[in-house]
């Protein structure tokens, strides 16, 4: 994983590839959440996509335990990708969203 922005003991944001998905995968970590905390990420996140967008990665895809992480990508901007889901090795539904860069 290729960490993009990191918060001393709260957080980061990252993307690896997936050989599965055949696309790069991001990873949004954060521990402590508040309002304050939301703004920063925000700005992070927009750095992030300049950043993936100038190495020519045009999107990214986020894989949702559940619906609150399916929430929490869509407050940055991700779409739910409609009637796609996958299932984990223990056969529980996975969410799948995109966020253009």
């Amino acid at each position: 994983m290729v960490i993009l922005y990191e918060e001393k003991g709260n957080g980061f944001i990252g993307v690896s590839y997936s050989k599965e998905m055949k696309a790069w995968q991001m990873h949004v970590d954060c521990k402590k959440w508040s309002h304050s905390n939301f703004k920063r990420y925000l700005k992070a996140i927009k750095k992030v996509k300049q950043k993936l967008k100038s190495n020519g990665i045009n999107y990214v895809f986020g894989l949702c335990e559940g619906e609150k992480e399916r929430k929490f990508n869509e407050l940055f901007g991700a779409v739910t990708v409609p009637d796609h889901v996958v299932f984990d090795n223990e056969g529980k539904e996975n969410y799948i969203t995109i966020l253009e860069t």
